[in-house]
């Protein structure tokens, strides 16, 4: 199945859909995909029609030597695999060389990471637009292992066959590797000539196999594919002077000896361009994502350092005492003159004269959060000797996500009767969204999820499948700020949450069976950046049970469900009540810390499960 697409920024795209049966060859790769850039409709369908092409010329190969009759015999078998698995390899090698001559933004991007890194920790497949390079030998183990690994898969076809074939075969093979490995090397060195003597040995490798078929055999000759064209691309000797040059002419280039975080910004920005379901301008950049590098990047100028290894706690704080003193710069035309005429990392001082009001406290707490989310995707993503000084400091600044702890009142028993009588739980009467025209089963999960699990508002709000996991048979929620659009009151915050037992006789794990990885389990919940996806759901929550409980005036709102829970510890006089590792405190007055954040899941699921609700949940009808 092919299809041509245009973006936004009428970008053409042409993406094929390989066949199941032949995947297993192109290693498990489910979708051929290439930009045609911006040209016209025309040239856009001839482009799609050559790769098509192509494409189809590999895959019947494939295909033929899937089907061939099983009364063909044992060498004639193993070449057509052989050949099949070569020829698929060679496409690949071609399609890589394409992609990085033909973008310049590749070039730079593969230029920066060679130069920067130690080629024997490099890992390309953590780069999706470089991943091509790493398809061409992604395994770790030597060319030798690895044709043993692939004559394995195959040798099944051969048990007639006599020594001297074998033996001719898993050579072809181990050599097929070393030229995969060599095609990878002079890739990502920009050594082209190279790269087209390894590409002709290929080939010449894979005619040479095909020889010992019968006649009639499944392959005819290998075309010849257009000769390499020569680009002006740097080589390995030239980068160093390169950016020798470039520190000499221009003092914000990205150095070679650091791991700077305005690339690592370059990297972040284009990860989420790409991903889908992302809110995007015009010109298909992702706008969060975009506001959260901008915030990062002026950290980082505050501090003088962008070398990320060099980053420390004492980096971070310094960091958190320029921003309270950041002034609210406006667009005018005196403060153009006094302060945008400036780098920013003078305002500052600039203002101890003007005397402008200074950015709020929870934005401070934005700029550190936003910073330490990208912190965390380079950990995840990268890997970099660093850690993330900025994690957790957003609490000392206010942070993004207000707590509610004080001036809360708890909910009584007769509340949770009248909360749980209504016919959202008792009769599903759960209304849709009114332009997405999806069911708000946050409704329904959110009141219960709070209630039987002691969690913040917006840490409800904001789960994603990905946050429910399984482990040693416990369903648990593992709440994390890793992703930009998430964020947690401070570093204690972070932690695993045991589903309660009645959530699943509820149906909760049915819920979230159908959803995918990065699907919101609540997708009906707008995104806030003061108060995350709780906003809206909150002002429902006190709009529809005003009518039942007096929630203003006795201090309760959706945050009681929390305290709740927290008292059905408190109230048995134990010695050893809510352990803080569940509800994310810190050690106080607020709860005692008896197992403290090693406590395992099963010792955390004990305690979540002396929590009992039955007399109130007792009309709640299961969702299925």
């Amino acid at each position: 199945m092919r299809y041509l697409t245009q973006s936004s920024n009428h970008s053409w795209t042409f993406r094929f859909q390989f066949p199941r049966r032949v995947r297993d060859y192109f290693y498990g790769q489910f979708e051929y995909k290439y930009s045609l850039g911006k040209v016209t409709p025309r040239e856009a369908r001839s482009k799609a029609l050559e790769l098509e092409k192509r494409l189809v010329d590999v895959i019947c190969r494939v295909e033929d030597a899937i089907d061939r009759p099983s009364s063909c015999e044992g060498i004639e078998l193993v070449t057509c695999q052989l050949v099949a698995r070569m020829k698929v390899d060679m496409f690949l090698a071609v399609d890589a060389y394409k992609r990085i001559s033909a973008s310049p933004r590749l070039q730079g991007a593969l230029r920066r990471l060679m130069s920067g890194k130690d080629k024997q920790t490099l890992s390309l497949s953590a780069f999706r637009d470089l991943q091509c390079i790493h398809k061409l030998y992604p395994s770790t183990t030597s060319p030798d292992t690895r044709a043993q690994q692939m004559w394995a898969l195959i040798s099944d076809e051969c048990l007639t066959c006599q020594e001297p074939f074998k033996n001719k075969a898993q050579k072809m093979l181990v050599r097929h590797y070393k030229l995969m490995l060599e095609a990878r090397n002079s890739l990502e060195y920009f050594d082209f000539s190279r790269f087209s003597r390894v590409l002709k040995a290929l080939r010449q490798n894979a005619v040479e196999s095909s020889t010992e078929a019968a006649p009639g055999e499944c392959f005819e000759e290998f075309e010849q594919h257009p000769p390499l064209k020569n680009i002006a691309v740097d080589t390995p000797a030239d980068i160093t002077a390169s950016k020798a040059h470039e520190r000499e002419g221009n003092t914000g280039a990205v150095s070679a000896s650091e791991v700077d975080i305005r690339w690592y910004c370059e990297q972040y920005q284009t990860h989420r361009n790409n991903k889908l379901g992302v809110r995007k301008n015009s010109e298909g950049v992702a706008l969060e994502a975009q506001k959260t590098v901008e915030m990062c990047l002026l950290v980082h100028e505050l501090i003088g350092v962008h070398d990320i290894t060099q980053i420390n706690v004492t980096h971070a704080d310094h960091a958190l005492s320029q921003l309270r003193a950041f002034p609210k710069v406006s667009n005018s035309k005196i403060n153009k003159k006094r302060f945008h005429a400036f780098p920013k990392h003078q305002w500052v001082k600039i203002n101890q004269g003007a005397g402008l009001e200074v950015i709020s406290e929870s934005t401070v707490g934005r700029y550190i959060e936003k910073t330490s989310t990208i912190y965390s995707w380079i950990r995840d993503n990268f890997p970099v000797q660093s850690i993330n000084p900025f994690c957790g400091l957003a609490s000392k600044s206010g942070g993004p996500v207000l707590d509610e702890e004080d001036n809360v009142a708890s909910f009584s028993k007769n509340d949770l009767v009248k909360i749980f009588s209504q016919p959202i739980f008792t009769e599903h009467k759960i209304k849709r969204h009114y332009t997405k025209r999806i069911p708000k089963y946050s409704q329904y999960w959110m009141p219960l999820i709070a209630l039987l699990s002691g969690m913040r508002p917006n840490e409800i709000a904001q789960l994603k499948r990905k946050d429910c996991v399984l482990r040693d048979d416990i369903l648990f929620f593992q709440l994390s700020n890793q992703d930009e659009d998430q964020s947690l009151k401070n570093k204690r915050a972070q932690r695993a949450v045991p589903v309660h037992s009645k959530l699943i006789e509820l149906g909760f794990e049915r819920f979230i069976e159908p959803l995918a990885s990065e699907e919101r389990l609540f997708p009906e919940l707008s995104y806030s950046k003061k108060e995350g996806y709780y906003k809206s759901f909150g002002e429902w929550f006190k709009r529809y049970f005003s009518n039942y409980i007096d929630l203003t005036g006795e201090g309760k709102r959706f945050y009681s469900f929390r305290h709740t829970f927290i008292d059905q510890f408190k109230q048995r006089g134990s010695i050893a009540a809510v352990p803080a590792s569940i509800v994310g405190h810190k050690n106080g007055s607020i709860t005692y810390d008896t197992y403290g954040s090693k406590a395992d899941l099963a010792t955390l699921r004990n305690y979540i499960e002396t929590v009992k609700f039955d007399e109130v949940l007792k009309k709640v009808k299961p969702l299925k």
